[in-house]
C-alpha cells in the first residue's frame, strides 16, 4: 500500500511521522520535500550501524505498480510542503493520505487549502482514503482537542484517525540518532503513540478493498 503523509503546509511534522512510520511498517520512503529530511533521517542511521531502508527521491511507474494497492507491502511517501505535478501524482496515486495537523490557526487554514487542493482533484481522489492526524497535541488541553475534533468532522472531507502525537521531546531526539521513538525509548508515551498510529494504520489496511 502506499501511505502519504502529505500537507501542503510545511513544519507540520510530515517527515517525523513519515520516518516513524517506515521503521515500524518496515517500508521504504519516496522522499518528495526539497529539505530531504527523510533522506537525511537514514543517512544519520546509516551513521549509527543501524539498518537502512531504500529512500528514493521520486515516485516511479515501477514503485507504483510494485505497491499500490498491495497489503503486504507499503511505501511511504514524505509529501513536500508545496503544490506540483510530482506531489499532485504522489496524492491520486495513494492508498492512504494522512494529513497531520496542530491545534493552531495557521495549521487550520494550512488545512483548509490542503483539503480544497484534494477536492480539486474531483473523483480521483476518494475522500474516504484521507485523514487528519491530531499532531503536536498538549494532550492535557481537553477542550481545545474536542474543539478541533468537532472542527473537523464538520468542516472538512478528512476522516479524523483516533491516534493523537503529544508534543514530545522524544521526537526530535529520535530524529537525531536516526531512529524511531520505539527504538530509543521503548516505554515512553510517544513509542505508545506511534505503535497505536501503526495499528491503526495497519487495521485501515486490512478493511481496505
Amino acid at each position: 500500500m502506499i501511505i502519504n503523509i502529505s500537507h501542503t503546509k510545511g513544519g507540520v511534522g510530515k517527515t517525523m511521522i513519515a520516518t516513524n512510520l517506515s521503521i515500524s511498517l518496515v517500508a521504504p520512503i519516496v522522499d518528495l520535500d526539497i529539505q530531504q529530511s527523510s533522506s537525511r533521517f537514514f543517512q544519520l542511521r546509516e551513521q549509527e550501524g543501524l539498518n537502512r531502508l531504500p529512500v528514493y527521491t521520486e515516485l516511479t511507474e515501477e514503485l507504483i505498480a510494485e505497491y499500490k494497492g498491495n497489503k503486504k507491502k507499503h511505501l511511504i511517501i514524505d509529501s513536500g510542503g508545496m503544490d506540483n505535478n510530482s506531489i499532485r501524482q504522489g496524492l491520486i496515486v495513494s492508498d492512504m493520505i494522512i494529513s497531520p495537523v496542530a491545534i493552531s490557526q495557521v495549521e487550520i487554514f494550512g488545512l483548509q487549502d490542503f483539503n480544497e487542493l484534494l477536492n480539486s482533484a474531483g473523483e480521483v481522489i476518494d475522500r474516504n482514503k484521507t485523514f487528519v492526524l491530531l499532531n503536536n497535541v498538549n494532550k492535557q488541553a481537553k477542550k481545545e482537542i474536542q474543539h478541533i475534533k468537532e472542527l473537523i468532522y464538520s468542516e472538512f472531507d478528512f476522516v479524523l484517525l483516533n491516534t493523537i502525537l503529544g508534543t514530545r521531546k522524544a521526537y526530535k531526539d529520535a530524529y537525531s540518532f536516526g531512529k524511531s521513538v520505539v527504538e530509543l525509548a521503548p516505554q515512553s508515551p510517544a513509542s505508545e503513540e506511534i505503535v497505536n498510529l501503526t495499528n491503526e494504520i495497519r487495521q485501515y489496511i486490512e478493511r481496505a478493498k
